[in-house]
């Protein structure tokens, strides 16, 4: 059986003109969206939601790497994050902003014990030192609610009994409450096989080993769904920094998300092969 290395393959022009506006978009967003970062000091919410935005801005970032070096489907891993960030930003934002931004902080507490119970299971970090360690944690964190509930913001209560997220509702949930079930039934969804690697995401491994031709490398497939997903998820958690931090970019958020949304159409009328009656 024949397995090629990796081999250096030329960008597409078409994937190269796409991804480019996707570039492009992504700066156009990050600079409409920059005014908010002299408000954090407006409450929680402010705050987090900021550093989510520029998380999600990064994870843009690289997802346009990874497809100009050949892996868009490598790349559904980042653009399913993007979708998941996004969601939670629109919940947060949908009441109680600073109660939920705070709720949102809170699980860390969660995480970071998780960790640290792995870490002294695996023997990396003593039994004694992790007690240390969470003991110093819960000090900053103790000293930071009471500055918050002093200022009259307390943590809201968890709004679901999922426990392996933060609010306590899926992905699933989410899309549903907000309704963005395309979000979850085109992206969030069909992305999981590959950050799961179950048996949809090794198709093309199976098909290449029945060929009995294996080539590892970038594949230059399709990007356009994932960008179209990302490009979705950072407008839609825009809106809501436009809101929240009050940034009065509504017809440039909306203009730039059209110039996105025309670049992703005009590319798949192009990748479309004719139909029968369409053919000279």
């Amino acid at each position: 059986m024949a397995i090629r290395g990796v081999a250096r393959r030329g960008l597409p022009d078409d994937q190269r003109q796409l991804l480019a506006a996707f570039g492009r978009f992504l700066r156009s967003m990050t600079e409409i969206i920059a005014p908010a970062g002299a408000s954090v000091g407006n409450g929680p919410a402010a705050f987090l939601l900021y550093a989510m935005w520029l998380r999600q801005i990064q994870l843009g970032r690289a997802l346009q790497e990874l497809c100009i070096d050949g892996f868009a489907q490598e790349a559904q891993m980042l653009s399913r994050a993007i979708v998941g960030a996004a969601l939670d930003v629109i919940l947060i934002c949908e009441r109680d902003a600073d109660r939920r931004a705070l709720l949102y902080a809170v699980f860390q507490k969660r995480v970071r014990r998780e960790r640290s119970k792995a870490l002294v299971r695996q023997g990396h970090l003593s039994k004694e030192a992790a007690l240390e360690l969470e003991r110093r944690e819960q000090e900053i964190d103790k000293a930071a609610l009471a500055a918050h509930a002093q200022a009259g913001t307390r943590p809201a209560a968890r709004l679901g009994k999922v426990r392996t997220t933060w609010s306590g509702r899926s992905a699933a949930n989410l899309a549903r409450r907000f309704n963005r079930r395309g979000w979850y039934d085109l992206f969030y969804s069909p992305f999981s096989d590959t950050a799961h690697v179950n048996a949809a995401a090794i198709d093309k491994e199976v098909s290449a080993i029945v060929r009995g031709d294996v080539y590892l490398g970038g594949r230059f497939e399709e990007p356009w769904l994932v960008i179209l997903a990302a490009s979705e998820a950072i407008s839609g958690a825009a809106e809501r920094l436009d809101h929240i931090h009050l940034l009065g970019i509504e017809n440039e958020r909306k203009e730039i998300d059209l110039a996105m949304r025309h670049t992703l159409e005009d590319y798949v009328r192009s990748r479309k092969a004719p139909t029968p009656s369409e053919r000279p």
